[in-house]
């Protein structure tokens, strides 16, 4: 026979496939959505930045947990984005995208799955650069619990 012809495509399939590194499917479930619009500037360079809290009432049991930003800003690359929870503080965004202006992104966030939702959830941005400015207009964030 002639020669083997592998395809670089079949071979990072194989690779993906033996490191486990596939993606995983999206979780399907129930969602629930809890929304903050505080409308508020974020100072310009300033470390501490600006905090806005979600409160969830309810006990959820989180299968997947999505946070959606919707940050107007002049240059996304000054700003640093970070989900809290008790002592826990996830970074979601941290100084990419340059000049870009305004951060609208949704972010999958697995560090808490199989925990309650119940309790405070605090987003803090802050803006670590002169010059540019912008605010957080609102965030969402979604429960995703599993059928």
């Amino acid at each position: 026979g002639g020669p083997v012809v592998v395809s670089a495509a079949n071979v990072q399939t194989l690779i993906d496939m033996s490191t486990g590194d596939e993606p995983e499917e999206p979780v399907e479930g129930n969602e629930t959505a809890f929304d903050s619009e505080p409308d508020m500037d974020i100072p310009d360079n300033d470390d501490a930045g600006i905090t806005d809290t979600i409160t969830i009432d309810e006990s959820i049991a989180i299968d997947a947990l999505r946070v959606n930003v919707n940050i107007p800003h002049t240059y996304i690359g000054d700003l640093i984005v970070e989900l809290v929870r008790d002592n826990a503080t996830i970074t979601l965004h941290d100084r990419d995208g340059g000049s870009q202006d305004n951060l609208v992104e949704s972010y999958t966030v697995t560090d808490f799955d199989g925990q309650d939702a119940q309790g405070e959830w605090t987003l803090r941005i802050t803006d670590n650069a002169r010059i540019d400015t912008g605010k957080l207009l609102n965030w969402r964030i979604t429960v995703v619990t599993a059928d």
